[in-house]
């Protein structure tokens, strides 16, 4: 049984995105925005804590972000305690998360946990927009993005959109943001400050 509520945060905002629906799909050209929706219509989508469905043949579970391995897992934040800004990476890596009915018996439970991370949308692309790897400045004073950037070039090259001429488009293999001061030199040399 799932709670009746769920408290929200109210500040700062979400840097990163929270479910799936038909608005996050890929646009950039009509052609994958199609393919995208065909390609959805596999899954359930819905906002943050849709809850995971019973996967069938029809439909391969909940998409879910951020995911297990994606928002800010494991690369960590960096601190310029003189301003109280936040440097936090973060990447959209879409997972499902789904259950799938026990047939091996090895468990009292009539369901396991099933997820995946479907990376494959339209023509090699991922299934959502841009950015795929950000990094977004928080002022932990005022509670208040103050800006965010793509991180990383992303599929900008791949043939079915390099003619779009994109700008960076973020990358879901980031990396670290190194502690104050290296982070300073780390950020300025990467253009965002």
């Amino acid at each position: 049984m799932t709670a009746a509520t769920q408290p929200h945060p109210t500040k700062p905002p979400a840097y990163e995105r929270q479910g799936v629906t038909l608005d996050d799909l890929i646009d950039f050209t009509p052609e994958l925005r199609a393919e995208a929706e065909r390609m959805f219509r596999g899954y359930t989508g819905g906002p943050l804590f849709t809850p995971p469905t019973v996967v069938t043949d029809e439909n391969r579970g909940t998409l879910t972000l951020p995911s297990a391995a994606g928002g800010s897992n494991w690369m960590g934040a960096c601190l310029d305690p003189e301003t109280g800004i936040i440097y936090i990476p973060s990447m959209t890596l879409v997972m499902t998360l789904g259950l799938r009915e026990n047939t091996e018996g090895r468990s009292e439970f009539s369901y396991l946990t099933d997820f995946e991370f479907p990376q494959v949308g339209p023509q090699g692309l991922p299934l959502v927009k841009p950015p795929y790897g950000r990094i977004t400045a928080i002022d932990l004073n005022r509670g208040e993005i103050v800006w965010q950037v793509p991180h990383g070039d992303g599929p900008r090259d791949h043939p079915a959109i390099k003619h779009l001429n994109l700008g960076p488009l973020g990358s879901a293999t980031n990396g670290v943001i190194p502690d104050f001061p290296f982070g300073r030199v780390f950020l300025r040399s990467a253009g965002v400050v």
